[in-house]
């Protein structure tokens, strides 16, 4: 591309913002949830994972399919799914068929997920590959801070089946608008695709991914039924208030980038704020509600949210060129399926019934300093050729 097509990049943004509705919004339904289906936290934690079981399958998959058909059919195709499949649940009466539902959902969230990326480096002239590739880290916590500001309002307009149009709306949006998106091609050359060292790093940076979302998700699922069990606000206090966790996250994105493009090289700023994550969340847990509590839990987004912009800059260090990081993308979003699948029901389970929630807090305190250890280790997992970067974009991504 000689030049960026933003109002692709837009779009493409927008399928992210579907994906992210559909990703986040069992946590500020939780309470609705077991009101009307009479679920526990276990299945609560299953809803909100299960639309993660599609992203472990075929998250590889799908880096191969982009490769095939190209990002713009694999988009297309990921929000069409996002568009049909909450449809269903105005049909569900059930546990079983709303896991089965968001199993589906699911299958969409990793094709938008995959090709989003792919299709706006594709639609990015190299010069703009790094603030493309940062707008497109915000995906997530701009669709988490929308759905969660939005909850309140749709829950009490029609319970949790209003909520879960949500997506489906965006995703209606976005369908008619990625017809006008140029059909682009995203293929690699056969050098340029990562080599045997580079899908290893890609492995070990999905681990870390895998550890990095379970512990997010764990906390944007029951964030909301914490406050209102343990420090007694109300629903809609405990919604708003999560959506303060999203919102800054974006605030740590936008750091991050300006972090990276001062030349920090990601695995080392991942290290860092795995500590940082793992002192704050402690220090918030530790004195609880009030203003101390709030400040500290926006410290806590801050910091957790480089963690992801650093990884997305991590990832085309595992290739000879960003076009060829397709398949990296795949192997690592399929780690932060594993987390967001797994992460949750844990903490449910941890949690239980009697709400024992010091149990939980030992895991995600132990998640980061995790994270910190694999860091460290990245920077061996580079090719050669592709440690030092001549273009500072890559090292915005």
């Amino acid at each position: 591309m000689k030049t960026s097509n933003w109002f692709g990049i837009g779009v493409c943004f927008g399928a992210g913002l579907a994906a992210a509705f559909t990703m986040t919004k069992a946590s500020p339904a939780a309470l609705d949830l077991t009101a009307d289906l009479h679920l526990s936290l276990l299945q609560i934690g299953w809803v909100m994972s299960m639309v993660a079981l599609a992203t472990v399958l075929l998250g590889v998959i799908c880096g191969r399919l982009v490769q095939r058909f190209g990002a713009l059919t694999i988009l297309t195709g990921g929000v069409l799914i996002l568009l049909i499949a909450p449809l269903t649940s105005w049909f569900v009466n059930s546990a079983t068929l709303l896991l089965f539902e968001r199993a589906a959902e699911g299958v969409g969230v990793i094709l938008v997920m995959v090709a989003g990326p792919a299709m706006i480096i594709a639609l990015s002239k190299p010069g703009d590959i790094g603030l493309s590739m940062g707008v497109w880290a915000l995906w997530m916590p701009v669709g988490s801070s929308l759905i969660f500001l939005l909850a309140p309002l749709l829950l009490a307009g029609g319970g949790w089946r209003t909520l879960w149009l949500s997506s489906g709306i965006m995703a209606m949006l976005i369908l008619p608008l990625l017809g006008k998106l140029p059909r682009v091609s995203v293929s690699a050359s056969p050098q340029s695709l990562p080599s045997g060292i580079g899908i290893c790093g890609a492995m070990l940076l999905g681990l870390i991914f895998a550890c990095f979302s379970g512990g997010f998700f764990s906390i944007l699922t029951y964030l909301p039924t914490y406050l209102h069990t343990v420090h007694g606000l109300t629903t809609t206090q405990a919604s708003l208030l999560a959506a303060l966790l999203p919102a800054v996250l974006m605030c740590g994105n936008m750091l991050g980038g300006a972090l990276l493009h001062r030349g920090l090289h990601p695995a080392h700023l991942m290290a860092t704020c795995a500590l940082l994550i793992s002192t704050t969340l402690w220090a918030a847990l530790a004195v609880g509600e009030g203003v101390v509590g709030i400040l500290l839990l926006t410290l806590f987004g801050l910091v957790t949210g480089i963690v992801p912009t650093a990884i997305f800059a991590q990832a085309p260090r595992f290739t000879a060129a960003p076009t060829a990081t397709g398949l990296v993308i795949g192997i690592v979003v399929t780690g932060q399926g594993t987390g967001i699948l797994l992460g949750p029901p844990l903490i449910g389970y941890l949690v239980g019934p009697t709400h024992n929630w010091v149990a939980a807090h030992t895991v995600l305190l132990i998640l980061p300093l995790i994270i910190a250890a694999l860091s460290t280790q990245l920077a061996r997992f580079e090719p050669r050729r592709t440690v030092h970067h001549q273009d500072n974009n890559i090292s915005r991504v």
